[in-house]
């Protein structure tokens, strides 16, 4: 009955100071809507939540601590899905929720406690998977957390922060250039899906052979994915931009059935060659070009580039790399997943 990866997240908002890479976060995979709950004090800046299209209802409560009991108040309860994601935007932890979700699909009616033991330090993420019917059930008392019989404990160690007056702006930017920094770009057509010319639709989307694995094999591996594509079938009036994001949408859907994520996808449809006015131009944004780089590295926060690699199947592509001063890696066909696999044999990256 819960097999299907929930796309409903639930954020205790106590701080705002992460919110923002909370959000890239929830984006990643690929969840659709989001419910914070917030003290009635506490203000969201707008120009965080239109970032992303994710269904937003935000939720007050008194000014005091936050208690899970509140989730079961009316007001609140009759918002949330079967199934809900939740975490506090005071804790991170960098994991792979598809893990997660698979030891909460597992567990007998008990609370999936995820602990971090980094550096030996074992604290509760109070980050979970939760089912709406069972909320009565569990138990949210933390207390001698690693002895209760309720708990199912699920260790890792994963990079974790918990935001506390230790904690500046720079040490929590730095965390997360740390985590986005691991990451491969790919191109898409002739990379993720087999080049038929302008791929713009559904019918004609097919998935290069081996590229689902791949995917999931760089996850699996701590690595994040971005996409960087020349989609100047728009300027040129073969299909529109709604086209492509419904089917960049489909393609996300598609990684997330199979429990495999890219973190966002950014095209271009520029081309000065164009028959469409708003898109005809020379345009920084198109590969070779690295308007569309800085984007990337700006909306994550990545700052060290040395582990970011470009894979591509095209002469632009590679040149892209070259001019945003990241490695590459040149695609001529044949499988992707062993592709990827062999560069990181190789330690390529």
């Amino acid at each position: 009955m819960y097999k299907k990866f929930t796309e409903s997240a639930v954020v205790i908002v106590d701080s705002t100071a992460m919110l923002g890479d909370i959000l890239n976060y929830l984006y990643k995979f690929n969840f659709k809507k989001i419910i914070f709950l917030k003290k009635k004090n506490l203000k969201i800046r707008l120009n965080l939540l239109k970032k992303y299209n994710f269904n937003i209802t935000i939720i007050n409560y008194q000014n005091q601590e936050f208690n899970y009991n509140l989730i079961k108040k009316k007001n609140i309860y009759s918002y949330l899905d079967d199934t809900f994601f939740l975490l506090r935007s005071t804790k991170f932890v960098n994991f792979n929720l598809f893990k997660l979700h698979k030891v909460f699909l597992k567990n007998n009616k008990k609370l999936v406690i995820t602990i971090s033991n980094k550096k030996r330090k074992v604290e509760n993420t109070e980050i979970f998977f939760l089912k709406k019917n069972m909320l009565d059930i569990y138990d949210f008392n933390f207390t001698n957390i690693l002895k209760n019989s309720n708990y199912k404990l699920n260790i890792t160690d994963s990079e974790f922060i918990h935001i506390k007056k230790k904690y500046c702006k720079k040490d929590i930017n730095n965390f997360f250039s740390n985590i986005y920094s691991r990451s491969i770009i790919l191109d898409r057509d002739g990379v993720i899906n087999v080049n038929k010319g302008y791929v713009a639709f559904k019918k004609d989307f097919i998935f290069q052979e081996g590229a689902i694995k791949a995917i999931k094999y760089l996850n699996n591996n701590n690595y994040n994915i971005f996409v960087v594509s020349n989609q100047s079938g728009i300027a040129r009036g073969y299909f529109s931009e709604e086209d492509v994001k419904k089917l960049h949408n489909y393609l996300r859907d598609e990684l997330t059935n199979n429990f495999s994520f890219i973190n966002k996808i950014y095209y271009s449809p520029f081309h000065k060659k164009g028959i469409i006015k708003k898109y005809t131009k020379n345009s920084s944004c198109r590969k070779p070009g690295i308007k569309l780089f800085k984007i990337l590295t700006k909306e994550w926060g990545i700052v060290n580039k040395k582990n970011l690699m470009m894979i591509g199947d095209q002469k632009s592509d590679i040149e892209f790399a070259r001019n945003a001063k990241i490695n590459s890696a040149f695609f001529s066909g044949g499988s992707l997943y062993s592709f990827v696999r062999k560069l990181k044999l190789d330690k390529k990256f």
